[in-house]
């Protein structure tokens, strides 16, 4: 049964006329369809990325520090500002926006956080380079987790922050809440999103040069009827440019969503509505506008609560008042230190930030 199945496909390779197939008029005109929708796809999903919103996160270094093996424990002992220590990392993270818009800082619902786990201690944290260099990103630091306040963040802007970790078990995560972000992409050595729409576009450009040759050669070839030319040069760059365009086209992970997803994005786009679009601008000025807690904390030296949500809870009519208290900010952070309040807040499409000590009242926004 094997022998006379092997049999069969050898004579189907050996006597099928793959040139003339490659010459038949169907399939000339399936491949320069596939080209020219293949062109377009790519066109619209360049012009799609050139209007991105985006931002990345990434671990740039992972050092570690010092490290007390098994076999030393309970001989020596390392402290860290009067604290017992076992493994410290000195991690480098890394949030850019490689979209084409800019992050207002407005649009923040949930502020920007690198999270180090439940097991792991962030023990110092601090801002070493920014783009551009005078952005001043004010950050705040808990047990594992450092906060980074809303800012604007424009194109090709990027914060980077040293953090000092005990426990560091690799799994740094960011956190983050931004309008028009579904998520904040964690970026990759290697990863080049422009190779599949370049291997698309050279797959197809070369699918329709080698059809106009082939139409053209075989206008030169009716003279000769009886002429049966074998495979050609020109089959072969057909065959090849036809795997790199279908390469390009599902090279990336999630390729054939993505490309049904582009067509149906393609076609549908010429008849969204304008008012629509319209509408959508509007809202977005006029919540521009409005008055918007973004980022609260309340504490004293370097302990701090995270207090943006309970802020938020107690704006009323697009004014805050309350009064700087622990029964009013969640408890006492720091018992028996003077506390204090520190808010970025925007109103009138601006940003603002707003600090008040304990006892004292807020009215926001200020007239």
């Amino acid at each position: 049964m094997g022998t006379s199945t092997e049999t069969y496909s050898s004579y189907l390779l050996v006597t099928f006329d793959w040139p003339q197939l490659l010459r038949d008029p169907l399939w000339q005109f399936a491949s320069a369809l596939l080209a020219v929708v293949a062109i377009l796809v790519a066109i619209f999903l360049y012009s799609k990325q050139r209007r991105l919103k985006r931002l990345d996160f990434e671990i740039i270094s992972e050092t570690s520090l010092l490290s007390v093996k098994e076999e030393l424990e309970g001989k020596l002992q390392i402290l860290y500002e009067g604290r017992r220590v076992s493994t410290v990392h000195l991690v480098l993270a890394e949030f850019r926006n490689s979209g084409t818009e800019p992050i207002l800082a407005g649009d923040f619902v949930q502020p920007l956080s690198v999270d180090f786990g439940a097991e792991s201690q962030l023990l110092t944290s601090e801002v070493v380079e920014t783009f551009p260099t005078d952005s001043n990103p004010v950050i705040t630091t808990a047990t594992s987790r450092v906060t980074i306040a809303p800012l604007l963040v424009n194109q090709r802007d990027f914060i980077r922050v040293k953090c000092l970790v005990e426990n560091y078990a690799d799994t740094a995560r960011a956190i983050g809440r931004i309008v028009g972000i579904s998520k904040i992409r964690t970026r990759t050595p290697g990863d080049v999103a422009m190779l599949p729409l370049v291997l698309t576009l050279v797959g197809a450009v070369g699918v329709l040069a080698s059809l106009g040759h082939q139409l053209w050669t075989l206008r030169g070839a009716r003279s000769s009827p009886h002429a049966t030319p074998g495979f050609t040069r020109s089959d072969a760059i057909l065959l090849l440019s036809w795997l790199l365009m279908m390469l390009g086209l599902l090279s990336e992970r999630g390729g054939r969503r993505r490309l049904l997803r582009a067509l149906k994005a393609m076609l549908s786009y010429p008849f969204e509505s304008a008012k629509q679009r319209s509408a959508g601008s509007a809202v977005g000025n006029a919540s521009s506008k409005d008055f918007a807690v973004l980022f609260a904390r309340y504490g004293a030296d370097a302990t701090w609560r995270d207090v943006t949500s309970l802020l938020r809870a107690s704006v009323r009519d697009g004014t805050l008042r309350l009064t700087v208290a622990n029964e009013v900010l969640g408890g006492d952070p720091v018992p028996n230190v003077p506390k204090r309040i520190e808010l970025t807040y925007s109103h009138g499409g601006q940003t603002h930030s707003k600090a008040a000590s304990e006892g004292e009242s807020l009215l926001l926004p200020e007239a």
